[in-house]
């Protein structure tokens, strides 16, 4: 699978809960937001190849917060399962499998010090950023929202997904919709913000009245679903907000 086309496969599936679902190792797992008619909060990969049905507890590399890449994180964070209502997979080459190895290993290497909160490694708008050491100008490590993890996972592997800089603007509702741990944050004690990292919504790129262009989890499962034009890899274009939930009402 590539960027610059060729022949892909790639399956989309709704997990049903009496048939198991054979799924390849970063097959892309979606969790979907209670009573919220197809809306996905969560997407992570999974770690290994599995059979996956409905509600199942699966291993999962994701940005939770914390972000949990690797044995390092894994070690000091854990929370390496999630419940998976959805998947995409897209049946990787093992170069691409590779690719995205090496860039799990970079980013669990960033987070070797406890000094680095959950909500420290996480971001909202961009859906990835560089962390800078302003004494030196040097990139020490990167905070990601969960869909930006696998977006940037794959394109380690040379796979954009969707066009991250044309995104729909999503409003403050949407924001607390799909975000509400964060309005509880926003309200709950200092003691408890500095706990988990938590310096107000600006620090997630959320500034201002809106709206922004988030990366939400459920156009990840739009980008993969092709249907009949699943022979030929085009990036993803999100055409409205409606495109976070899966399937699309």
């Amino acid at each position: 699978m590539s960027n610059s086309g060729g022949e892909v496969e790639i399956i989309t599936a709704l997990l049903l809960a009496n048939s198991a679902t054979p799924c390849s190792r970063f097959t892309i797992i979606g969790t979907y937001a209670e009573d919220s008619d197809g809306f996905l909060k969560h997407a992570a990969l999974l770690k290994n190849s599995t059979s996956v049905s409905l509600d199942d507890s699966v291993n999962v590399w994701h940005t939770g917060p914390p972000i949990v890449s690797g044995p390092v994180a894994e070690a000091q964070f854990g929370r390496t399962q999630i419940v998976a209502h959805t998947i995409a997979d897209c049946k990787l080459r093992p170069s691409e499998c590779d690719a995205i190895v090496n860039f799990l290993a970079s980013v669990d290497k960033y987070h070797r010090t406890a000094s680095v909160l959950p909500l420290q490694q996480y971001v909202i708008v961009p859906h990835h950023q560089w962390v800078v050491a302003p004494e030196t100008n040097r990139r020490i490590r990167r905070r990601f929202n969960c869909a930006g993890f696998v977006i940037e996972a794959f394109v380690s592997a040379g796979i954009q997904l969707m066009d991250v800089d044309n995104l729909p603007l999503a409003s403050r509702e949407d924001v607390e919709f799909a975000f509400p741990d964060f309005r509880r944050l926003a309200e709950a004690s200092e003691r408890v913000q500095e706990r988990v990292g938590f310096h107000g919504m600006e620090d997630f790129g959320i500034t201002g009245d809106g709206p922004w262009p988030i990366a939400l989890p459920g156009y990840l499962f739009h980008a993969c679903d092709r249907g009949e034009n699943a022979g030929e890899f085009t990036t993803f274009i999100v055409s409205s907000v409606e495109k976070a939930r899966f399937p699309t009402p």
